[in-house]
C-alpha cells in the first residue's frame, strides 16, 4: 500500500480522498500488517519487568511497545466496525496480561483521547456502550491496566477530577506545552514526548514559535538523557506527515493518533531513521512494536524482520475476556482489583 507525501497545499479535515489522490514527488511507503493472534497460540512463561527471560524461556524481542489511543472512552467490541465484532477493554487485558507473562519487557504507552471527554460533541454515541462510564470506573480500570505512561487531555483531567478525585495513574497532563518522561528498561533510556494539540490557526510546522518546532525542541533536550526518543501526538495524519521529515535525526519513533488511519509501519524517504506508526480507533485493537535489539544512542536500524516487527492486532473475538473485568464494568468500578499479573 502506497499513501503519497500530503501536498503542501490544505485539504479539508476528514478527507479520505485527500490521502490517495495524485503523486508527490517524495513517497510514504506504508507496510501495514494486520495480524490476529488468537489466544492459544500466543506463548505464555514468567515475567519479571525488572529482570531478563528465565531461563529455558524461548527468545523474544528484546522490548515490546503497546499503543492504544483514539478508544474515546468505549468499553465493549464494536459490533458496527468490521465484518467481527472487534474491541473491548476485557480483551485488551487478556492480551496484555499474557504478553507481559511471555519473557520479554514490555511497555504499554496509552496516546491521546482515551477517555469520554475527548470524543467530539459531533461525533455519534458509541454503538455498543449505553453511554459514558464513570470516572470511576475508567479509573479503575487503567489503574488496574498498569499504563507505563499516558498522555491525558485537560477535560479528562477536569472530569477524572470532578468524579474521582484524581486521574489514573501512569498519565500525564499536557496542555500548551511538550510533556516529557524517562523510563529505565535493563539500563537503556527510552525518553518520550507527549506531544500538545495544535491550535488553529496555528504557524507553519518549520516556523520558530509552532508547536512543532517545542517538540523538537523537548526531544532534542531528551536526546542527551536518552538513548530512544518517541514522541507521541494527537495532531492527525496530515500533521503528523508533514511533521516527519522535521523530526528525523530528533526522533526515532512517532506514535500517532486522531484522525487518519491506524497502521502499523511507515517510513518516508525524507526521514529514515524515523518509524511511524498509528493506533486503530474506538478500542479496536493495539499497534505493537517488537524491537529485536535494545535501542542504543542515535539512530536505530529499522530493518523490517530483522531488527523490528510491527503489527496492528485486532481484538478479536477468538481472545477471552477477564471475568474479573467483566465484573469490575457490571460493577461500576466499585471494586478495583489492582494492576493484572
Amino acid at each position: 500500500m502506497t499513501i503519497p507525501a500530503r501536498n503542501a497545499s490544505r485539504r479539508p479535515a476528514g478527507s479520505v480522498s485527500g490521502y490517495l489522490a495524485g503523486i508527490a514527488p517524495v513517497c510514504l511507503f506504508i507496510w501495514l500488517a494486520l495480524l490476529s493472534c488468537p489466544a492459544a497460540s500466543c506463548a505464555a512463561g514468567p515475567l519479571s519487568f525488572s529482570g531478563r527471560p528465565e531461563p529455558g524461556q524461548p527468545a523474544g524481542p528484546a522490548l515490546t511497545l503497546i499503543f492504544v489511543a483514539n478508544s474515546k472512552g468505549s468499553l465493549f467490541p464494536c459490533a458496527t466496525c468490521s465484518s467481527y465484532a472487534a474491541g473491548g477493554i476485557s480483551r485488551r487485558f487478556f492480551r496484555l496480561a499474557q504478553m507481559r507473562q511471555s519473557g520479554a519487557p514490555l511497555l504499554y504507552i496509552a496516546g491521546p483521547y482515551e477517555f469520554p471527554p475527548d470524543a467530539k460533541a459531533s461525533e455519534p454515541p458509541l454503538a455498543n456502550d449505553a453511554g459514558p462510564a464513570s470516572p470511576k470506573l475508567h479509573l479503575a480500570l487503567h489503574d488496574a491496566l498498569g499504563v507505563d505512561a499516558g498522555w491525558l487531555s485537560p477535560a479528562s483531567e477536569a472530569w477524572f477530577f470532578s468524579g474521582a478525585g484524581k486521574f489514573p495513574k501512569g498519565y500525564s497532563t499536557v496542555k500548551k506545552s511538550p510533556e516529557t518522561r524517562l523510563l529505565s528498561v535493563f539500563g537503556t533510556t527510552i525518553g518520550l514526548v507527549f506531544f500538545p494539540e495544535i491550535a488553529e490557526p496555528s504557524p507553519e510546522p518549520d516556523a520558530p514559535d509552532s508547536i512543532q518546532a517545542q517538540c523538537l525542541k523537548a526531544g532534542r533536550t531528551l536526546g542527551a538523557k536518552a538513548d530512544f526518543i518517541i514522541g507521541v501526538s494527537p495532531w492527525g495524519m496530515d500533521a503528523e506527515r508533514d511533521f516527519l521529515s522535521l523530526a528525523d535525526g530528533v526522533f526515532n519513533l512517532i506514535l500517532g493518533a486522531g484522525e487518519g488511519l491506524g497502521f502499523a509501519q511507515a517510513f518516508d524517504s525524507r526521514a529514515p531513521g524515523v518509524l511511524w506508526m498509528r493506533s486503530d480507533s474506538l478500542g479496536r485493537g493495539m499497534t505493537i512494536l517488537e524491537l529485536e535489539q535494545l535501542p542504543t544512542a542515535g539512530q536505530y536500524p529499522w530493518i523490517p524482520g530483522v531488527t523490528f516487527n510491527s503489527r496492528l492486532e485486532p481484538l478479536h473475538p477468538s481472545i477471552p475476556t477477564v471475568p474479573e473485568i467483566d465484573a469490575l464494568i457490571e460493577g461500576g468500578g466499585e471494586k478495583p482489583t489492582g494492576r493484572l499479573p
